[in-house]
């Protein structure tokens, strides 16, 4: 009786593969250093595959709002708005802001919620219940 416990334990406790391994199996280290990836508000996210890019290009769909490149945000900082015709950095995150997140600066809460919503995006699922798309909204 305690071997046969002892094997369900086992059983019950096997590491598993995570579904976030899995994809990231699926992507070879080059073809994401050929990729820029730009996040949007609402959480869709956008490859763009070896071919050049610009900020006047990503923003052409979203009006009143920044490009902002993830290496560069921090927390207590003004987002750095990218100016239109500079040309984006392959295997670089972007995320397109509302003009108005430009103005203030960033909160811890918020750059967490940068990386949920970028996370999400990049596995392909949607976002946890109650978390529709990104607000700066500072009551």
């Amino acid at each position: 009786m305690g071997n046969h416990i002892s094997s369900e334990l086992q059983k019950k406790h096997r590491p598993r593969r995570l579904p976030s391994q899995a994809a990231l199996d699926a992507v070879t280290p080059a073809a994401a250093a050929a990729t820029v990836r730009v996040i949007y508000p609402e959480g869709k996210m956008e490859e763009y595959k070896g071919e050049s890019v610009k900020v006047e290009k990503v923003l052409e769909r979203s009006s009143g709002c920044c490009l902002v490149s993830g290496e560069e945000m921090r927390v207590g900082e003004f987002p750095a708005s990218l100016p239109d015709g500079e040309e984006l950095r392959r295997g670089q995150l972007y995320f397109v802001l509302p003009s108005s997140a430009a103005r203030q600066r960033l909160t811890l809460h918020e750059l967490c919620w940068l990386a949920v919503t970028a996370h999400a995006a990049m596995q392909r699922q949607r976002l946890p219940m109650g978390m529709k798309e990104w607000r700066y909204d500072r009551r």
